[in-house]
């Protein structure tokens, strides 16, 4: 694996267990959080909002 690869899976890697996106952005050197939610970044996000939005149902049910 090459360490673009490995840099990948450590940051989907650290979204799928819901740290915030702030702070990994900040972590890996990124200069703002968009470079973050680029379209590389984005599957992680959608599938996260999936389990927000589940989340928010129940919270109001």
């Amino acid at each position: 694996m090459r360490f673009y690869g490995l840099r990948h899976s450590h940051i989907s890697y650290l979204l799928h267990n819901s740290v915030d996106i702030d702070y990994i952005s900040k972590r890996v050197g990124h200069s703002n959080i968009g470079i973050t939610l680029s379209v590389v970044y984005s599957h992680m996000l959608k599938e996260k909002e999936q389990t927000q939005r589940e989340l928010a149902l129940n919270l109001s049910g």
